[in-house]
């Protein structure tokens, strides 16, 4: 009886240190638990910040897309703009051509009765002399 009460005492021992012992391992679990859920909990915050971060690098991103946009629109008009303009100075160059080629043929014209004027002056100029 002895020895039996021995082997219980000693197994009430045993299990008196495995309950000790699992109190100690509830206990180191629950404040890994409640650090990594404080890590937890902190990464959250961070991960909010770093999507309102994102949130508002995407929206100055649609903000420098619309400035673009417009800004090739202002490129588009002012390219018509500019080949209109080129076409009045086309258009200008060839009016000023013809312009040209019509007074230089005035010229001409002018030259030639001119000439014949002259002509007509010495030839009276050798009657008037020879008279």
């Amino acid at each position: 009886i002895e020895m039996l009460f021995n082997i219980i005492s000693e197994k009430d021992q045993q299990i008196k240190i495995s309950k000790e012992e699992n109190v100690q391992n509830i206990a180191k679990n629950d404040e890994q638990s409640k650090n990594l859920l404080a890590k937890l909990n902190e990464n959250d915050r961070k991960n909010e910040m770093l999507l309102g971060k994102l949130n508002e690098k995407n929206q100055q991103t649609k903000n420098l897309l619309a400035k673009s946009n417009e800004n090739d629109r202002k490129i588009e008009m002012l390219l018509g703009k500019l080949h209109e303009k080129d076409q009045q100075l086309e258009d200008f160059k060839i009016d000023a051509d013809k312009r040209l080629k019509d007074v230089e043929l005035q010229l001409i014209t002018e030259k030639e009765n001119n000439s014949i004027i002259l002509n007509k002056m010495n030839k009276q100029k050798q009657i008037i002399s020879s008279i």
